[in-house]
């Protein structure tokens, strides 16, 4: 498996949630991964 090297190939931050709904082809998967992020950081939550 080869990384991406070219900024194109990276999902920037603020795009993560789009990045992850297109890729996996459902909102549901990428709400539950922020879900799980904000469970372990819960100081991160900027909403």
């Amino acid at each position: 498996m080869e990384l991406a090297t070219e900024e194109r190939d990276l999902p920037r931050f603020f795009d993560f949630t789009a990045w992850l709904e297109a890729h996996a082809g459902q909102a549901s998967f990428a709400e539950r991964v922020r879900a799980h992020f904000l469970a372990l950081h819960p100081d991160q939550d900027e909403a």
